[in-house]
């Protein structure tokens, strides 16, 4: 979870070894986890899922159905760490708050 003044973010993370893309069960996971988390905080969530590989075809079509889910893969996050330059440092004081 993502809390922000006026957007708050609900990520589902995938993590693969064997470079796999990822298939459409992750936006299952987000989107069942919606409204839980929204009851639990009173407060809208955007669904993201994340992957450091790629995500399945299957998984862009079930993205746009329903809830929309945005999809981050290995490169469209290195596209935007382009124009983000952080330290270790800058993680862990965001993580500690």
């Amino acid at each position: 979870m993502c809390f922000g003044k006026t957007d708050n973010i609900l990520v589902q993370a995938k993590h693969t070894k064997t470079k796999r893309s990822v298939h459409s069960s992750c936006i299952d996971e987000v989107r069942g986890a919606k409204s839980f988390y929204e009851s639990q905080h009173g407060r809208q969530f955007s669904l993201v899922a994340i992957t450091n590989y790629c995500f399945h075809q299957s998984t862009f079509n079930a993205s746009q159905m329903g809830d929309s889910v945005d999809l981050w893969d290995l490169n469209r996050i290195m596209e935007n760490l382009k124009y983000k330059k952080f330290t270790l440092a800058e993680i862990k004081r965001k993580i500690n708050g």
